[in-house]
């Protein structure tokens, strides 16, 4: 039978197939020639490489509709001249079970579409590995496969829709098709869905029984399902409800997201080195600033610039009033340009919110030029030293048992937890990578003149390393930023490496941002939750002097008011991943009082439903609350 049904449906499209096929060769060979040009024109290579890794740039995005395009196009020529000309009752009729008929006639389609998804993700693989290293041609086809399991998604909805004999009901599965396949493209970063591949296949395995339940109301108009002893088109659905919850739970929330919370207004804390205390600047709204201290006291603007010199240094140059003198030093604009200095660390820098290819420029600094080129070698640190030249593509044989030895030698165990450096050449100088081994010890090695300088940083085992962050700067006072298991916060010093712990009370690394500000008196350290932005003040050494916290103006959102009382439930994104990361979340007890009033006022109102349908459709509300208005709305 199935062979029967597959040449049947095979004749009837196979030259809109063929087409298709064309389609995708000339989209591949296209991707081919543009990445050839581009690899012609830019020197090095390596820089394309860095854009595809550390940049993020998805080379292939060009594919990533075209497999959807097709499975639209397959469900279009395979069931549209069946609906349009009544074709479609006819094997209905057969000796055969119709659910499995229907199956039988998906299986087809289903097997052109992978297909011609097979050769896709052949030929970017080929294409990814004629340019560029494994690591990022297996990235490449980790990106592109949900792009490949929502055409499966497309196909079986578009299918649905055109069984589907009810206008309101092919409307409402459109909405749905959209919001279902939408999972399958919000993330746009690379290897965006590598946490959620089993969420994508079951809303894909789910979506299968969406042409079964329009094939029921296509046998048997608007026939109870109650009534219905069959199980498969209760189970249809059973399962079109729950396809209906999940995406509405997710995208009711999430584009309404921006309307549910509170406006920060901005606010500034600094640290005044004249007069040993901390300046706060807030924005109360329409132009409208608050000066103040830490003392409570309110200031004018002028007197709040006068109190940061360092701030507003620019200001006191124009108006001639440099150099400044604080505690018996003096200080001009030179010193002041100097010294000046940021450093930012997010909670997009840490490892576990972000997937990251590990390969990084293996910077080669000479000591005879002026500048630092970006180098023609990449490196990765996971079963060796393995060294890549993005020249010809290839690895480096010699140079990496070479600079694998050096690293062994030292007491290094592969593979690297952690690989932290700055990945551009648009730097003043190059401190190269500190590297965690397997073993939990840190290393610092760069390269220099073509030779490898290596050296074991010795540290307190006590302290489990998680996050470091490096910070290049001429004036050489640390190396960068280190964070524990327990949060506590390092600055990892210049000077024989020390570890400086900072007395950051309330910061978490996971969900923070943190700022560094060095001027030629202080260090201070910013960071905020939802609340409050928090301040410590340090002097050049990284010894605490002070702290300080100011609350955050907010301004209320009538939304959030509907928010606490709409949703019983609802999907939510993590912010704080670069990849997509979902959990389920109960909503606020307002959410079930309004549910419960909603599934009683429906069981007053509907008493002429028949009892059964009156209490299965109340505890629908009772549970979902507004989902299961717009359930019964659109049923």
């Amino acid at each position: 039978m199935f062979q029967a049904i597959l040449s049947k449906e095979f004749l009837k499209i196979k030259y809109i197939y063929f087409t298709l096929v064309i389609l995708f060769i000339a989209v591949l060979l296209y991707l081919y020639i543009s990445t050839l040009q581009n690899f012609t024109k830019i020197e090095p290579h390596s820089m394309l490489w860095y854009q595809a890794v550390h940049i993020g740039n998805i080379y292939y995005d060009v594919l990533k509709f075209l497999p959807s395009f097709a499975a639209f196009i397959i469900a279009l020529a395979q069931f549209l001249p069946e609906i349009h000309k009544k074709k479609f009752r006819i094997p209905l009729h057969l000796p055969i079970n119709q659910n499995k008929m229907v199956f039988l006639y998906l299986s087809v389609g289903l097997l052109l579409l992978v297909l011609v998804n097979s050769i896709l993700l052949l030929c970017l693989y080929f294409i990814s590995s004629v340019f560029y290293p494994s690591l990022i041609a297996v990235s490449a086809i980790q990106t592109a496969l949900p792009w490949i399991l929502a055409s499966f998604v497309v196909y079986t909805f578009c299918v649905a829709i055109m069984i589907e004999p009810y206008f309101k009901r092919k409307f409402l599965l459109c909405i749905l098709m959209i919001m279902i396949v939408s999972f399958f493209f919000l993330n746009d970063k690379y290897q965006g869905y590598n946490h959620l591949y089993t969420f994508l296949t079951v809303l894909l395995v789910l979506s299968l029984f969406m042409p079964l339940l329009s094939l029921y109301r296509f046998k048997n108009g608007h026939y109870s399902l109650l009534k219905e002893k069959s199980f498969i088109p209760k189970l249809s659905f059973l399962i079109f409800l729950v396809l209906f919850l999940t995406s509405f739970s997710f995208f009711l929330p999430y584009s309404t997201k921006a309307l549910s919370k509170n406006i920060d207004l901005a606010t500034y804390v600094f640290y005044s080195a004249p007069q040993k205390q901390f300046m706060y600047k807030q924005h109360l709204g329409y132009h409208h600033f608050v000066y103040g201290n830490d003392k409570n006291e309110k200031l004018s603007l002028k007197e709040y610039e006068k109190a940061l010199p360092f701030i507003y240094w620019r200001n006191l140059d124009i108006q001639k009033k440099l150099p400044i003198v604080i505690d018996g030093i003096s200080y001009d604009k030179k010193t002041i340009k100097k010294a000046r200095q940021s450093f930012k660390f997010a909670y997009n820098n840490v490892n576990e919110n972000i997937n990251q290819i590990a390969l990084y420029p293996l910077f080669n600094p000479s000591s005879k030029k002026g500048i630092i080129s970006f180098p023609n070698l990449m490196f990765n640190l996971d079963q060796e030293f393995s060294i890549y030249d993005s020249e010809d593509n290839s690895k480096d044989v010699e140079l990496s048992k070479q600079y694998t030895l050096a690293l062994k030698n030292k007491g290094f165990s592969f593979p690297a937890k952690i690989i932290a450096g700055k990945t551009t050449n648009m730097k003043p100088l190059d401190e190269g990578y500190f590297v965690l081994d397997n073993k939990n010890k840190l290393f610092h090695f760069k390269r220099y003149d073509d030779e490898l300088f290596i050296k074991n940083v010795s540290y307190d085992s006590k302290i489990k390393i998680t996050q470091i962050k490096i910070a290049e700067s001429r004036k050489k006072e640390f190396y960068g930023l280190i964070i524990d298991e327990n949060n506590n916060a390092y600055v990892l010093m210049y000077k024989n490496y020390n570890f400086v712990k900072l007395p950051l009370k309330y910061y978490d690394s996971n969900t923070m941002k943190l700022e560094i500000y060095a001027n030629a008196v202080n260090k201070l350290i910013r960071y905020k939750d939802e609340k409050y932005i928090y301040a410590v003040a340090f002097d050049k050494n990284f010894s605490y002097l002070d702290e300080f916290k100011v609350g955050i103006p907010q301004v209320s959102s009538l939304y959030q008011t509907f928010f606490d009382y709409a949703y019983t439930f609802n999907i939510k994104k993590n912010p704080y991943k670069s990849y997509e990361e979902y959990s389920f979340e109960i909503g606020a007890k307002k959410a079930f009082v309004l549910s419960f009033c909603l599934a009683l006022l429906y069981l007053l109102l509907f008493r002429k439903e028949k009892k059964e349908t009156r209490i299965l459709k109340s505890i629908l509300l009772l549970f979902t609350g507004l989902y299961g208005v717009l359930i019964l709305a659109v049923l």
